[in-house]
């Protein structure tokens, strides 16, 4: 399965990908740094120049949902 598929399947339940090489779930964030995104337990995955501008986006409306 390619990951375009995967993240086709996942969107909807919040999974974003901040990177060619990872998805990640929104609710897992604990913070984003200038080059990558920190989750919940402290591991560190990168995000990516092409895609921080739209991964940030998502995130910041996926909390003001809340």
């Amino acid at each position: 399965m390619t990951m375009k598929s995967l993240l086709g399947m996942l969107e909807d339940y919040g999974f974003k990908q901040p990177h060619s090489s990872y998805i990640v779930n929104i609710n897992c964030i604990s913070r984003i740094h200038n080059s990558d995104v920190e989750l919940e337990k402290g591991k560190r995955i990168p995000l990516s120049k092409k895609r921080k501008s739209e991964f940030v986006q998502a995130v910041e409306y996926y909390y003001s949902d809340l």
